[in-house]
């Protein structure tokens, strides 16, 4: 965990680091105080927030990837497993869509998907 904002103390968490040294910044912050037990479980269910809100940043950016940022440099600021779920929501909902067309006539689509 990242305890930068309370270095002394070490009582607010605001971010996590993986084992890969991978950091994430979290959108809020947790106290950590009282039981053990009681803030483990709190910070698991912090944890799936702020993945999740970061996941929902990473969707909504990778909808513009080949637009405003190649795939390639979108990746640098999301943490891998971020990143290949993300991928891998967007290359499903792709491909979702060029078997649509396949289905509905088009004789092209899988040769225009890229």
């Amino acid at each position: 965990l990242n305890f930068s904002k309370s270095p002394d103390k070490g009582k607010i968490a605001c971010g996590h680091v993986s084992k890969d040294t991978e950091k994430m910044e979290w959108q809020d912050d947790m106290v950590i105080d009282g039981a053990v037990e009681a803030y483990l479980l709190q910070l698991e269910e912090h944890f799936r927030v702020q993945m999740r809100i970061e996941l929902e940043q990473a969707r909504g950016t990778a909808d513009n990837w080949e637009i405003d940022n190649p795939r390639e440099f979108w990746l640098e600021p999301y943490t891998s497993q971020l990143g290949l779920v993300t991928t891998q929501i967007m290359w499903t909902e792709e491909t979702t869509k060029v078997f649509e067309e396949l289905e509905s006539g088009s004789e092209v689509a899988m040769k225009e998907y890229k």
